[in-house]
C-alpha cells in the first residue's frame, strides 16, 4: 500500500503491455494508472515514500526470460515512470526477494536465465543504497539459493524468506524448498532457522503484517495453492486459506489502525494460466469494527 491503495504493476503480455492497476478501498474500485515502456515480470518491488520501485525483474516470454537492466519506478502521485541503473553485469536477475530496510533495499535469490535447465538459480544478496544512489554487491549469500521467492523483514531487524525453488532444473515445478533462513542486518550473516515452511511451493505472494510477521499466501507446485501461513520468527502459524487458490500475485497490508491484506489477480493454477480478476480481503483478527474503510 502507498497512501492507502494498492498497486498492481507488471505482468506477462506486451501488446499492450499491462498499466498500473489500483485499487482504492475506500470504494471497493480499480483505476488504471501508466504503462512502463517495457513488459516486466518475475519482479521484487518494494514501497519508498511516495513510489514503488522494482529494482530486480524479467522481461520476455517464457522460457527464456530476460533481465531487465533498470530499475523501474512508479510515481504513485505524478502517474509517471522513471529509471536507475540496474544491478551491474553479471548480477542482474530476476524471481528473487526484496525488502526496505535501513534506507536500502536488499535483494536476495532469484535466477538468470529463465525457466529449466538452461537456467541458473542463485543465492546473491545485493543492496541498493537510496541515499548514495548505488548498488552494494556481494554480501553474505543465501546458504541455500533459490527463485519465485519473496521475504520479509520479521520483527523489525531481520530479512526472513522461505518457500520458493530451483529454477534451474527441468522438474522445476517440483523442485520447491521447505527451509526457512533469516538473515541478520548487522552482522551479515545467515541462520537456517530449522523451522520447515508447512507445505513448501513457490510463486507465492508475500507480505509482512501488521504484527511484524511473514506471511506467505497461494503458491504453485503441482498445482496452484489456496494455503496461507505466518512465520513469527521461530515458528510457522497456518491461518485462513484462500478463497481461491492462487500465485504470482501480491500482498498489500492496510493502515495497521485497520490491519486488512489485500490479494488480487495471480494465476488460478500451475503455469500462467487462467489469469484471475478477482480480488480478496483478510482480516487477521476477523473485526473488521475498526476499519474506516470497506
Amino acid at each position: 500500500m502507498v497512501n492507502g491503495k494498492g498497486y498492481l504493476l507488471g505482468g506477462r503480455g506486451n501488446n499492450p503491455v499491462k498499466p498500473v492497476d489500483i485499487f482504492d478501498p475506500a470504494t471497493n474500485r480499480w483505476t488504471q494508472g501508466a504503462r512502463p515502456d517495457i513488459e516486466l515480470h518475475h519482479m521484487q518491488c518494494v514501497a519508498y515514500r511516495n513510489e514503488v520501485w522494482i529494482v530486480s525483474s524479467w522481461t520476455g516470454g517464457f522460457p527464456k526470460e530476460k533481465n531487465v537492466a533498470n530499475i523501474y519506478i512508479y510515481n504513485t502521485v505524478t502517474n509517471t515512470w522513471s529509471k536507475r541503473p540496474g544491478l551491474p553485469e553479471p548480477r542482474r536477475r530476476g524471481g528473487g526477494a526484496a525488502v526496505l530496510y535501513n534506507n536500502r533495499i536488499y535483494v536476495v535469490g532469484g535466477n538468470r536465465g529463465g525457466h529449466g535447465g538452461h537456467a541458473t538459480t542463485l543465492g546473491w544478496m545485493d543492496y541498493y543504497d537510496l541515499g548514495a544512489q548505488k548498488w552494494v554487491t556481494n554480501l553474505k549469500p543465501l546458504p541455500d539459493g533459490r527463485d519465485h521467492v519473496g521475504g520479509s523483514v520479521v520483527n523489525g531487524n531481520k530479512l526472513c524468506i522461505a518457500g520458493g525453488r530451483d529454477g534451474g532444473v527441468g522438474g522445476f515445478f517440483f523442485a520447491t524448498k521447505a527451509s526457512t533462513y533469516c538473515y541478520t542486518f548487522s552482522t551479515d550473516t545467515w541462520q537456517n532457522m530449522n523451522a520447515a515452511i508447512p507445505a513448501p511451493r513457490a510463486g507465492s505472494s508475500y507480505g509482512t503484517t501488521c504484527a511484524g510477521h511473514l506471511m506467505i499466501a497461494g503458491g504453485e507446485r503441482s498445482d496452484a495453492f489456496s494455503q496461507v501461513d505466518v512465520f513469527d520468527g521461530s515458528s510457522w502459524t497456518t491461518t485462513a486459506s484462500l478463497q481461491r487458490k492462487r500465485h504470482g500475485s501480491g500482498l498489500a497490508v492496510s493502515d495497521c489502525s485497520c490491519g486488512k491484506i489485500y490479494i488480487a489477480s495471480g494465476s488460478g493454477s500451475r503455469g500462467g494460466s487462467p489469469e484471475l480478476t478477482t480480488t480478496e480481503v483478510y482480516l487477521p483478527n476477523g473485526d473488521s469494527s475498526r476499519c474506516a474503510v470497506h
